[in-house]
């Protein structure tokens, strides 16, 4: 007997004979691979396949003569022997692992739209500088209607804490929002009787002025005036002065007083 075949009988007791006996021992095995059980039972196979094929690979000899030869002709007798429940256990395995992948990418898919739709409800409290109280009570009504406790699943207390949330931001928004609107109308409301005052004094100062007698007396300038009984000689005014004196005259017979009256006295200084 070789040295070859006497390494592989001591090594591995794979002679020809015990190659013929592990023959007829798998050839009678079935397992069913399409249950837990019978996939337990087929690793099981493979695992006693791969050792048997490990020690056949570690065995040497005293003269370091090769011996791949007679050492892959017994690898490829030990894989046909396995091959019938190995290779279904395999495939079934790649299957397996298949479904797992694609059951989990469509699970990890289901998570990222639920998260998606749960940061669609925080972007509505994004962006809201400039929007009216009318848009905001809107985006408001919006949010106020999703629905989030049938269509988050697992993730429904985070939906409903970032609704929450959100819509305290939006309602926060709201007041500032009509606070805002509020005080543009006021100070709008005041420019526009502030406008409506000035008209109205400017028209009651050209009134007035048209109303100021444009010719001087004709009478004499030193003709006696009575005062008080007695007699003193007339006061001569300038145009101005009497143009004052007509002013004056006409703003009380108007009711004009106060600050109105300040300014058109004012106006009139121009003409002095």
């Amino acid at each position: 007997m070789s040295k070859i075949i006497q390494a592989f009988e001591k090594e591995v007791n794979l002679t020809e004979q015990g190659l013929a006996e592990l023959t007829e021992t798998k050839l009678g095995l079935l397992i069913d691979v399409n249950t837990k059980s019978g996939m337990t039972m087929a690793r099981k196979e493979r695992t006693e396949r791969n050792k048997l094929i490990e020690q056949v690979k570690r065995v040497a000899i005293d003269t370091k003569s090769s011996i791949d030869s007679k050492r892959n002709e017994i690898t490829d007798k030990i894989t046909v022997i396995f091959a019938p429940i190995v290779d279904a256990f395999e495939a079934e395995d790649l299957r397996l692992k298949q479904e797992a992948e694609r059951v989990a990418k469509e699970e990890q898919g289901r998570i990222d739209e639920i998260k998606s739709q749960i940061a669609g409800i925080r972007n509505f409290s994004l962006s809201l500088f400039g929007k009216s109280s009318e848009e905001l009570s809107e985006i408001i009504e919006a949010v106020d209607m999703i629905d989030v406790a049938d269509s988050f699943s697992e993730f429904t207390q985070e939906a409903m804490l970032v609704k929450k949330e959100t819509l305290g931001e939006l309602n926060l928004a709201l007041s500032g929002a009509i606070q805002s609107e509020q005080l543009a109308a006021d100070r709008k409301a005041l420019d526009d009787e502030k406008a409506e005052f000035e008209a109205w004094k400017k028209s009651q100062q050209k009134e007035i002025i048209a109303d100021i007698p444009t010719e001087t007396s004709k009478e004499n300038d030193n003709e006696p005036v009575k005062v008080h009984g007695g007699y003193v000689t007339k006061v001569i005014l300038t145009p101005y002065e009497e143009m004052i004196n007509s002013v004056e005259f006409w703003s009380t017979q108007y009711g004009i007083n106060g600050p109105a009256r300040t300014d058109l006295m004012n106006i009139l200084s121009q003409y002095k």
